[in-house]
């Protein structure tokens, strides 16, 4: 389980016993989000919502979080806004000390939530970049597959954008959530859920040519284990090992800005319902809870329609 916390150095030097409760009462809050199976990146965005807001009580005197009221929300807020932060940030730390207070409410040790009531900005709608099928086919090519580690490299990339899985979950597949003879992999995604998803045809073959020859070149005899993508010192390629392949190969495409590991993700669920796939068939393969989290694809797939209409000037 990672462990995301606020260490008690992290505002203050100070010893202070009301200021190390505050610290423990906020590190608990972490360890509850972090149990309901938050993932780290959320874990982060709520320690640094959490942080400034300790500050924010610090600088204005508030020693407990029983003290607060609706107008030292309203502060906070304020203050927030002066320091021309994004509606983006402003929300995220705003969203942060509701659901501390909340949280707070829900154990007992507030009568009620004094944020309840504080408007929070909605954040910015930004359709994502997505990569064109041109500059996937590009990154793709990029591999000297000549190599051990330029298969595997090809293989990786082909998972990604064949399988449409996240970079935490690509990192963690092992050897035995292949089957290759059903041409599927299983995924261990957001909250521990599970689930199984096709591979496509060229992820498909480029992971069984991995498997036939490089994965046992990298593999290194003292550290025998049941991960697919090996590092070139045998061990479980990491997460920010991944990142530099994808940067690398974007490079040498000619790519900028280049393709992250998401990148592909979108791309995959872009091109499959530009292509006419059902929605219902993406948001499984994705692993979002509802069809809700598809409205951005969506999104993109209308804006390139919208582009498409206007190119080829229909009725003049």
């Amino acid at each position: 389980m990672t462990t995301i916390r606020i260490s008690e150095s992290a505002t203050d030097e100070q010893s202070d016993t009301d200021r190390q409760t505050l610290i423990s009462v906020l590190n608990a809050f972490l360890c509850a989000l972090e149990t309901r199976g938050q993932s780290p990146a959320t874990l982060r965005t709520r320690r640094d919502g959490l942080k400034r807001f300790a500050e924010f009580m610090e600088g204005h005197g508030i020693e407990r979080l029983q003290e607060l009221t609706s107008e030292s929300l309203i502060s906070y807020a304020h203050e927030l806004r002066s320091r021309e932060l994004s509606d983006n940030t402003i929300s995220c730390y705003l969203r942060s000390a509701r659901q501390l207070l909340a949280w707070l409410v829900s154990r007992g040790e507030l009568f009620e939530n004094p944020a309840s009531g504080i408007p929070v900005p909605r954040r910015d709608k930004v359709i994502p970049r997505v990569p064109s099928r041109e500059q996937v086919l590009r990154l793709l090519q990029q591999p000297d597959t000549q190599t051990p580690l330029g298969v595997r490299n090809r293989a990786l990339l082909e998972l990604f954008y064949g399988s449409g899985a996240r970079l935490a979950e690509a990192v963690g597949v092992n050897v035995g959530d292949l089957d290759l003879t059903a041409g599927t992999v299983r995924i261990r995604g957001k909250g521990a859920k599970e689930r199984v998803i096709p591979l496509s045809r060229p992820a498909r073959q480029w992971i069984e040519r991995y498997l036939s020859g490089s994965r046992g070149k990298l593999l290194s005899l003292f550290s025998p284990h049941d991960a697919l993508w090996i590092s070139y010192r045998g061990n479980r390629l990491g997460r920010e090992a991944v990142e530099r392949v994808l940067h690398k190969c974007s490079v040498d495409a000619g790519i900028s800005p280049g393709i992250a590991p998401h990148a592909l993700r979108r791309a995959m669920a872009t091109h499959m319902l530009q292509n006419g796939a059902n929605p219902v068939v993406i948001q499984q393969i994705l692993g979002h809870a509802s069809l809700c989290h598809l409205s951005q694809y969506l999104q993109l797939t209308i804006t390139d329609l919208h582009a498409m209409h206007r190119k080829s000037r229909p009725g003049a």
